[in-house]
């Protein structure tokens, strides 16, 4: 009896320690997807805008497709008339909430600027909040980017 009951708990926990890998490795996928994201959406460079626009319109659902599509006339005239250059590094993403499947990671990017009002450059570093569904293929279907951007020049 003791060894049947000792077999069962023992299941139990095998049982236990593949659902918590699932879900760390989906919880890193989900990490991994929006940090990608973030680094590129930070990579501007206003003499070619059309890598930064594919790069937007990758990895995202149907609804952002059209929103950056929408706002892409604006966004180029903006960007040019300031002549925007800008590269993104990794600060680091922490999740910040999970449900059924939809993740917002929190990702922290250093992103160093320049334009006509700061030739020499400015580097602050910005929150993005991605929001990333596993159920519509791990697609990001929300983007709250560049909140409370923090200076450090």
């Amino acid at each position: 009896m003791a060894t049947t009951v000792a077999i069962v708990s023992a299941l139990g926990y095998r049982d236990d320690y593949q659902g918590l890998k699932t879900q760390n490795a989906q919880a890193q996928r989900a990490e991994d997807v929006a940090s990608d994201y973030a680094v590129k959406a930070a990579e501007i460079d206003y003499r070619d805008f059309d890598p930064w626009f594919a790069a937007l319109k990758t990895g995202v659902d149907d609804a952002m497709i059209k929103q950056f599509a929408d706002t892409e006339p604006v966004l180029r005239q903006l960007l040019g008339q300031l002549q925007w250059v800008s590269k993104g590094t990794l600060v680091g993403s922490d999740i910040k909430s999970q449900n059924n499947g939809v993740y917002v990671v929190q990702v922290f990017v250093d992103v160093q600027v320049t334009n006509v009002q700061s030739p020499g450059g400015v580097k602050t570093t910005a929150l993005y909040p991605i929001t990333v569904d596993k159920n519509k293929n791990w697609a990001i279907t929300d983007i709250s980017g560049g909140v409370a951007p923090l200076s450090t020049k």
